[in-house]
Order: structure tokens, then sequence, then C-alpha cells
């Protein structure tokens, strides 16, 4: 999952000239929080 957030925030900022990204994220959704702090986000 790591690789293909990456990817999605690389296009994001890259491609798409995106100045932010937000996200909600479910509590219980730890792979996906995991994900978010390993990135720093």
């Amino acid at each position: 999952m790591d690789e293909a957030l990456k990817a999605v925030l690389k296009y994001g900022f890259e491609s798409m000239q995106l100045h932010s990204v937000e996200a909600n994220v479910n509590p219980g959704n730890t792979v996906l929080l995991n994900c978010w702090r390993k990135m720093d986000l």
C-alpha cells in the first residue's frame, strides 16, 4: 500500500499541480494510518 500511496501523491503533486491533499481515515483502519504516519503525513 505504501508504494501505491506514494505513486498517487506523486501524480497529484507533479501532474495535477496540487498544492495539498486531505485525507479522512477511519481510526479503525490501522493499516492506512500506519502508511500515513510512515510517510510523515
